[in-house]
């Protein structure tokens, strides 16, 4: 049965959990006075993720405290590696809602007045999801209009994505891709 497939699977992953949980404590002895975080490393960081969720059925319960734990943790120190595998990891879940709350509230946005998230990432996560009804929002909400708004670097990659997405959300060649896009007037 479904809900017996499941359960095995919530189990096995909770049981793979207790392994790495025992193997960060290895970790601890190599801390400083000043570093309280549990975690020191992003390839730590994005293992820890990828260990804690199988797909949308499956994710320890704890998958999100440990987010919001290591985003507090690291603050502006969030590497953009470290982002990047925040929200892969999110992007099993499909839980778009968490993603978007990740994104906006979770991640330090601006540094010196420049937002600095990876943005392409993100919207190739997007892209990649392949969730229509996700994209839809995410652009008809405006969320995008950010890239602008914090004046985030214009690359070649970036505008790709954003076409891509927007071709996606039937919005090529709208006057939001123009918007978004066009060279920013120095």
């Amino acid at each position: 049965s479904k809900t017996k497939h499941s359960n095995h699977s919530y189990f096995n992953l909770v049981k793979q959990n207790r392994v790495i949980i025992r193997g960060l404590a290895l970790f601890k002895g190599a801390k400083s006075e000043t570093d309280n975080s549990v975690v020191y490393d992003e390839q730590v960081v994005s293992l820890l993720l990828d260990t804690m969720v199988t797909d949308e059925q499956v994710k320890l319960r704890s998958f999100y405290e440990a987010i919001d734990h290591i985003c507090q943790t690291y603050g502006d120190n969030l590497t953009g590696c470290m982002i990047v595998s925040i929200l892969q990891a999110l992007a099993k879940t499909k839980d778009w809602i968490k993603i978007l709350q990740v994104w906006e509230a979770k991640i330090p946005v601006a540094v010196k007045g420049r937002d600095t998230r990876p943005w392409n990432e993100f919207i190739n996560i997007l892209i990649q999801s392949g969730d229509s009804h996700a994209i839809s929002k995410i652009v008809n909400d405006g969320h995008l209009l950010w890239i602008r708004r914090l004046n985030v670097e214009m690359t070649p990659e970036l505008r790709n994505s954003i076409k891509e997405l927007l071709k996606t959300a039937g919005l090529e060649n709208s006057s939001l891709e123009e918007y978004l896009i066009r060279e920013a007037t120095h």
